[in-house]
């Protein structure tokens, strides 16, 4: 007997090679959700969003991008806020709180520039120095937008200047 000469296709279509079609990671696509997005930025240290961000330039607009994926901003574990050495860092023209305050002046500066700050509604700076000058720029100033502000155990804080600022920002004259 002979064999059939005709060709069989393979049955299983698994074995045939098609290309993937060029699609985006799964990530970038939940994170197109807003919903998602905004239900998981709050867990993710703000380090981890900007890691996330730099990935890149689609997940960096996203994320920079999204009103709100900022709102809760904790600086207490950035290195960046940490005051280094003093004695080398103070000039002559700096007084004693703007020396203490620059590690913080920076960083916000940096998230002013990224239209970033302007979301932060609750903001945690435990434990960093923060002299009362500071506590009135965000508390008084239409720089920040801040509605929970968080200052336990605060270094180079003078209680004395903080009263009179949160007197200052809760009079009855004060604009509305």
């Amino acid at each position: 007997r002979e064999l059939p000469t005709e060709k069989i296709a393979p049955a299983d279509p698994i074995l045939q090679h098609n290309p993937a079609p060029n699609r985006r990671a799964p990530l970038e696509e939940m994170l197109t959700n807003s919903l998602i997005l905004d239900h998981m930025a709050p867990y993710l240290a703000t380090p981890s969003l900007m890691a996330l961000a730099s990935t890149s330039r689609f997940l960096y607009n996203m994320i920079t991008g999204t009103p709100y994926v900022f709102r809760h901003l904790d600086l207490t574990r950035c290195r960046g806020a940490q005051l280094v050495n003093k004695s080398t860092q103070k000039d002559e023209m700096q007084t004693e709180d703007d020396v203490y305050s620059a590690p913080l002046r920076r960083i916000f500066g940096s998230l002013e520039k990224r239209s970033i700050l302007q979301d932060v509604r609750t903001l945690v700076l435990d434990g960093l120095s923060v002299p009362a000058d500071l506590v009135a720029d965000i508390i008084l100033t239409d720089r920040f937008n801040v509605n929970i502000l968080s200052i336990r155990e605060c270094q180079n804080l003078n209680e004395r200047k903080l009263i009179q600022v949160i007197q200052h920002a809760v009079r009855p004259t004060r604009p509305a």
